[in-house]
């Protein structure tokens, strides 16, 4: 897959990745790209969302609101191919969406990191 751009959280996932961790079961191999352009590898276990693969790998998320769909702060610009894989955003998804898009941070591969949950075809 590609690389995906630095977003307002310090991260994207890129869909490809590894690190020296052993992947473990029911887990697959991410990039985020941060802010300043540099890549974290890591591998996320499936059924997780975004959001909480980034804080715990101590990227620079915020996820103020839990992971409830209540604030932009996990905000996340995908790499195109990945954004291609995933379904269409759900409605109150697209509403915390549109609060970005008025403040002009919205790309059109943004998608919330606690929206997006980690399958397989990410990879």
């Amino acid at each position: 897959a590609g690389a995906g751009a630095g977003a307002d959280n310090g991260g994207a996932p890129a869909g490809e990745g590894g690190s020296d961790k052993k992947r473990g079961i029911g887990e697959v191999a991410l990039t985020f790209v941060n802010k300043d352009g540099s890549k974290t590898e890591v591998f996320a276990q499936l059924d997780e969302n975004l959001m909480n693969v980034a804080k715990e790998n101590q990227l620079d998320v915020e996820g103020a609101c839990g992971g409830c769909c209540a604030c932009g702060t996990c905000h996340m610009i995908l790499d195109e191919d990945m954004f291609k894989k995933l379904d269409a955003p759900p409605e109150d998804e697209l509403d915390m969406l549109d609060l970005l898009d008025e403040a002009g941070t919205l790309t059109p591969t943004s998608r919330l990191g606690c929206q997006v949950e980690v399958t397989p075809a990410l990879e």
